[in-house]
């Protein structure tokens, strides 16, 4: 038997004995207290204060997207975390040689948080 046979084998014993669940997802990564810090110092000045795009920059960024939205928050931590090593369009440089894995993951933790 699989190890994720296994589990849902649990749960369903769980279930029918009436015994809560515990929790088996992973937790999420990143800090997003430490992400916020990140992200004033960084990003702000283009996706402004609430990552809306509500920068004094945003008229001149063609390709500004809010942080906040579903289309942006329906992508991946792999999505965003290429998006920040890369850039984006002719607008959002890399930051790939600028942050350390624990600290993309703050940002995304971050991005995470503004979801509306």
């Amino acid at each position: 038997m699989t190890s994720r046979n296994a589990l849902n084998l649990v749960a369903v014993v769980g279930v029918l004995l009436g015994m809560p669940l515990i929790a088996t997802a992973t937790p999420p990564k990143g800090n997003p207290v430490a992400g916020q810090k990140i992200f004033v110092g960084t990003c702000e000045i283009c996706h402004g204060p609430t990552g809306r795009g509500d920068s004094s920059m945003a008229g001149y960024i063609k390709t500004l997207p809010d942080l906040s939205s579903t289309k942006t928050q329906q992508k991946t931590d792999a999505e965003l975390r290429r998006t920040l090593q890369k850039g984006h369009g002719p607008d959002m440089v890399g930051y790939e040689w600028v942050f350390n894995d624990a600290q993309l993951d703050d940002v995304i933790a971050y991005i995470r948080s503004l979801k509306r």
